[in-house]
């Protein structure tokens, strides 16, 4: 059961997958956000056999979605029908995600697949605590 995880941005969209067992996030792709994505997202959700889809929502400080989530969330809705469709709190992941490439000594390139890494494993994790 692959479980895919999506990092959202206006311009870019960045994709995570887990293994077979749901257990591990990898990083899959950075698309760009346009018309093609779409086709190319149905692509993968049926080659994987996805049951599941984890979406970062981001939370402004005081703990309300922020305004991008309408737009996340107006994304999702040709999904909401044919998976299961999770949103998680994705406040600190491009903080988190920089981290991870300063420390790697790459501070070039997309961040959005590692920032749906995170939430995607992040939501494994929890539901492995379970």
């Amino acid at each position: 059961m692959y479980i895919l995880g999506i990092d959202w941005g206006k311009k870019y969209i960045g994709i995570a997958l887990s293994d077979k067992n749901g257990r591990v996030a990898g990083r899959f792709s950075v698309e760009r956000n346009n018309d093609k994505f779409y086709p190319w997202l149905n692509n993968i959700l049926n080659e994987y056999g996805i049951s599941t889809m984890v979406v970062g929502i981001p939370f402004d400080v005081s703990g309300e979605e922020s305004n991008i989530a309408l737009n996340i969330r107006e994304f999702i809705k040709p999904f909401e029908n044919k998976y299961k469709v999770v949103f998680w709190n994705e406040t600190l992941t491009s903080k988190e995600s920089q981290s991870i490439k300063a420390k790697k000594g790459n501070s070039k390139g997309r961040l959005d697949d590692l920032s749906a890494q995170i939430i995607l494993q992040e939501y494994l994790d929890y539901i492995s605590s379970q």
